[in-house]
């Protein structure tokens, strides 16, 4: 099983104030339960499999095209959001510093994974 779909199934059963059970539960109630939250964590996480406009759009797209650029730095990237419009969150800043390093690919696409996210989460009237 992925760490992230133990996560999720935490996060899930943390709204009903609940502790999701341990894969070594002797338990049987225990074990259904664990079962139910990660059965939810697995449909919410598919769910998401296509991503909506407001996700694929946005931060999620200046980044992918910023990467595009022939020097993708921390430095371009904030030049070229600040041309678009698009606002930039405090966390992007702390991954992507204003530098003329390139950024390593894996934290790059951390920020894109995190953008469409952020986005997904977003209230409608703030896309």
């Amino acid at each position: 099983m992925s760490d992230i779909l133990e996560r999720v199934a935490e996060a899930i059963a943390s709204v009903e104030s609940v502790t999701l059970p341990s894969k070594d539960a002797s338990d049987p109630h225990g074990l259904m339960l664990r079962e139910m939250y990660l059965a939810q964590a697995s449909a919410a996480i598919e769910a998401m499999r296509e991503p909506t406009e407001a996700m694929w759009g946005g931060l999620a797209r200046q980044l992918v095209m910023w990467c595009r650029n022939t020097q993708p730095s921390g430095k371009s990237l904030y030049f070229n959001l600040r041309h678009s419009g698009t606002p930039i969150p405090d966390w992007l800043q702390e991954e992507i510093p204003h530098t003329t390093h390139v950024p390593p690919k894996g934290t790059v696409a951390a920020c894109i994974w995190k953008a469409m996210i952020s986005a997904a989460l977003a209230p409608e009237d703030s896309e």
